[in-house]
């Protein structure tokens, strides 16, 4: 019998950030399973096919591509409109 917690693999979510321009909404985040990984996630509510990831080894890559993500948005005239800090393991 393993003393492996089934929940410790499972991805867990570090920041999101939602921002909006007219009626369109996309979601920022950067999501972890156990910090093996970091995956930096674009994902438009509408076109769901222009969602794009991106694999990170570290952390701090991982919440540098957010920023820039993040900057690129907000100088394209969209605005930050919800936010959700990392949930607990």
């Amino acid at each position: 019998m393993s003393n492996e917690n089934p929940l410790a693999s499972a991805m867990f979510t570090l920041v999101q950030w939602e921002f909006a321009k007219g009626p369109e909404r996309v979601v920022c985040q950067v999501a972890s399973e156990a910090g093996r990984f970091f995956n930096v996630a674009l994902l438009p509510s509408r076109e769901v096919g222009r969602a794009t990831a991106s694999l990170f080894g570290d952390v701090v890559s991982a919440l540098r591509c957010h920023a820039r993500l993040a900057t690129g948005l907000r100088d394209s005239g969209w605005k930050l409109v919800a936010y959700r800090r990392a949930e607990s393991q």
